[in-house]
């Protein structure tokens, strides 16, 4: 299980990171990303308590954004059928995560 430093390290990086002028990809630490990205696929329990995380984080649009079409969609993809109801509980808790889910499930 991902400890709280850890899940809060990961999210304030992701936030971060993409909160950064789109444009400029060159100049941003990815580490977050990555790491956010082998739980995804690795762990997704604890991808899932990251995002969360970030989801309670006032975000601007550029980063809502790209959290739910990327994290959040590739989550939904690989695991979305077997956290139907966690993802419901945070849904119901969380109404940035909803709205997030909602545009991440947009097109698939």
């Amino acid at each position: 299980m991902i400890s709280k430093q850890d899940i809060d390290r990961i999210s304030e990086g992701w936030a971060k990171e993409f909160s950064v002028d789109p444009y400029v990809l060159k100049q941003r630490d990815m580490d977050a990303w990555h790491e956010l990205d082998g739980l995804i696929y690795d762990r997704p329990q604890d991808a899932l308590l990251v995002l969360e995380k970030i989801a309670e984080t006032d975000l601007i649009n550029w980063t809502f954004e790209g959290l739910a079409v990327g994290p959040l969609r590739t989550f939904l993809m690989n695991h979305g059928d077997r956290y139907g109801e966690e993802l419901g509980a945070i849904r119901r808790r969380n109404k940035a995560f909803d709205e997030m889910y909602t545009m991440a499930t947009e097109g698939m």
